[in-house]
């Protein structure tokens, strides 16, 4: 009968209130947790549910780490949800990275955080999360659900558009302690800079040559070598290894190319922010065996910058690469920048967003690199 609560029952809304009720972040236990500071000094405690969602946890942190979401804004704030981690303001970038479904088990009702993603692609959340103000457990088994707020949901009531995420900080931690991958300052570099690795001189043997009048724009140094990629479209895409800059991942990157892995591995993401390719599952290749350490170039990320995609081990990267479609500085001090496009990158903007690998479909064939070949500049 409606209304009537068996023994069973009560045992069922006892636990319930349990996970409801706030709880200290100090409790025996309890997950690790993070404050995010709001305008006006407000803040928020969200307390990771590490145990039951390791891998979303573990993603979070490393942004947090990294300081990613310091200044970003609450993109979306409706009446059942806010929702924040997009350096573009507008709910359409992320990392140059996805991360893979984690059900951790934990329901969405009030105060339960959970990761965003982009349509129904179920493995495309990288940093966008969200807090929900009402019970929404329809969205139970479809999206990520690692913390819950333990203090402050009050504040998350009051959060409107384009309110300014001040600062997330593990919690304990000193409000603006150093990155862990931060370069030393500027002063203590030497000033020579660092010597550069020379790439194996047999990868460039009978490598063609490249007239620089023929690309839109001059190298920073012809001496560097340029990589040349041609798509199943027709498209061709010229850049330039930045050598003087990042001379180990570009050794690194080199080998990749010069051994065949690059040909027939299509570009399998784009979105608003980039274009990402080099992962050799997609033309039914092994991984790529061997990883580079991150290299921190000084090079900023702009619209035709190449970075060594990677996971959120810093020093992971291998043979997946991806060029910046607009400026994403934010990535400055995490991802090895090493390359830049010379001629081509109106084919890297026109890539139609999410229609590449998102889920399980199959690539478009005009995204696929029919060959990849590193070339000399000449005048």
């Amino acid at each position: 009968m409606r209304g009537m609560i068996t023994g069973r029952k009560v045992c069922a809304v006892l636990a319930l209130m349990i996970l409801l009720a706030p709880a200290s972040s100090q409790e025996a236990g309890a997950g690790p947790c993070v404050v995010i500071t709001l305008a006006g000094d407000q803040s928020v405690v969200i307390e990771l549910h590490e145990d039951d969602a390791p891998e979303t946890v573990a993603n979070f942190l490393r942004l947090v780490d990294d300081r990613f979401y310091d200044g970003l804004t609450f993109h979306r704030v409706e009446d059942w949800v806010v929702q924040t981690g997009c350096p573009e303001g507008d709910g359409s970038g992320g990392p140059p990275w996805t991360i893979t479904r984690e059900i951790s088990g934990h329901p969405n009702v009030r105060g339960a955080v959970g990761m965003a993603r982009v349509g129904d692609d179920p493995h495309s959340a990288g940093s966008q999360f969200y807090i929900l103000k009402e019970d929404s457990t329809h969205l139970d088994g479809e999206y990520a659900v690692f913390g819950r707020v333990v203090e402050g949901l009050e504040a998350v009531d009051q959060v409107q558009v384009g309110d300014v995420v001040s600062s997330v900080r593990r919690e304990g931690a000193e409000t603006d302690p150093p990155r862990p991958d931060s370069p030393p300052p500027a002063e203590s570099q030497p000033e020579e800079g660092p010597e550069p690795m020379p790439i194996d001189a047999q990868y460039l043997e009978g490598a063609p040559e490249y007239s620089i009048a023929d690309l839109a724009h001059a190298p920073a140094d012809s001496a560097n070598p340029g990589l040349r990629l041609i798509l199943a479209g027709g498209d061709e895409i010229i850049i330039e290894l930045r050598a003087d800059a990042a001379p180990e991942t570009c050794a690194h990157f080199a080998g990749v190319v010069a051994s065949g892995f690059l040909d027939g591995v299509y570009f399998h993401r784009s979105d608003e922010m980039c274009i990402q390719g080099g992962d050799g599952t997609t033309a039914g290749k092994a991984p790529w065996p061997e990883t580079v350490d991150l290299e921190v170039s000084g090079l900023p990320f702009v619209p035709g910058s190449v970075g060594m995609a990677r996971t959120q081990d810093p020093h992971s990267a291998s043979s997946q690469f991806f060029i910046c479609k607009t400026e994403a500085t934010h990535l400055n001090d995490g991802y090895a920048n090493f390359g830049h496009v010379l001629k081509g990158l109106d084919a890297a903007l026109s890539m139609p967003e999410r229609q590449l690998g998102a889920g399980d479909a199959p690539l478009n064939e005009d995204y696929r690199i029919v060959k990849a070949e590193l070339v000399r500049f000449v005048p």
